[in-house]
């Protein structure tokens, strides 16, 4: 050993040892306590990770639903012109068939009317 150091004979060991012993049990309870908090703040941590990676997906979820709805709301507008253009055509065919029904009835009265003057004659 160095000059500058100090040689421990027995007795200084067995009050060591007895300093130890009544610490001990503190430092056990203090560094399990530690432990405990590290290990609370790693659980809290992966339960923060965890919900961030839900809300993630939430968003990713929510994002691809207006998509989809903004698809729906397209293809009714589609929809919606199709059956625009049906009504138009069923209005024109009215139109017609009004022409005709008015056509027909014209001719069916100038037939009737001949007819009946043919018939006076």
């Amino acid at each position: 050993m160095s000059e500058g150091a100090m040689a421990l004979g027995e007795k200084d060991l067995e009050r060591i040892g007895e300093y130890i012993e009544s610490r001990l049990p503190q430092w056990i309870e203090k560094i399990s306590h530690q432990s405990a908090q590290n290990w609370l703040f790693g659980a809290d941590r992966a339960l923060f990770e965890r919900v961030v990676r839900i809300e993630d997906q939430l968003v990713s979820i929510e994002r691809r639903m207006d998509e989809r709805f903004e698809q729906f709301e397209r293809r009714f507008e589609q929809i919606d012109k199709r059956f625009e253009q049906i009504d138009k055509r069923f209005e024109d065919m009215n139109k017609r068939f009004t022409s005709t029904q008015w056509l027909i009835g014209i001719m069916v009265t100038l037939f009737m009317a001949l007819n009946t003057a043919i018939q006076l004659m």
